[in-house]
């Protein structure tokens, strides 16, 4: 069973949900405007959603696509 998401990882993963793929500056840039968030805090959040088994990633470059 996989664990529960917490509020601001139900809002990064809505943000995965609408694209095929992105990066972690794509959600950055998506979220900022309203929400404001670190581009670090945005980078953790996918790793742990990640860890909660959501999201895979490959590394393109210096780049994690998930």
């Amino acid at each position: 069973m996989k664990k529960k998401l917490g509020p601001l990882e139900l809002v990064v993963m809505q943000v995965v949900w609408e694209r095929d793929e992105v990066t972690v500056r794509a959600v950055w840039e998506i979220l900022y405007p309203t929400r404001r968030l670190a581009y670090t805090t945005v980078a953790t959040v996918l790793r742990q959603t990640e860890a909660k088994g959501y999201l895979a990633h490959r590394i393109e470059g210096r780049s994690y696509i998930y």
